[in-house]
């Protein structure tokens, strides 16, 4: 039978693989990306602000998701750039 921690810590090691760049694909998904670096600018934005977040507790997870968060966007740069240049009619 698993004890406690290592169920802990089976659990908490499952975050990374659900958690990682969250910012950046949550504003892909919900068409709000207004520019490039859009989840970089949403954590920040909830990181300065943490008020204003859904959840105020959860703003540790912002600071973790940045980097992934910065590499999403990255990759997605040229999207970004190309739909920023030709907005939808």
């Amino acid at each position: 039978m698993p004890s406690y921690g290592m169920i802990r810590m089976i659990m908490l090691g499952g975050w990374w693989l659900v958690l990682p760049g969250c910012a950046a694909i949550g504003v892909r998904e919900a068409g709000t990306v207004s520019g490039p670096f859009a989840g970089v600018r949403n954590d920040a934005f909830y990181l300065v602000h943490p008020t204003a977040a859904d959840m105020p507790a959860w703003q540790a997870f912002n600071l973790l998701d940045l980097p992934f968060s910065l590499i999403i966007d990255m990759a997605c740069l040229p999207g970004d750039l190309s739909a920023a240049q030709n907005p939808p009619n």
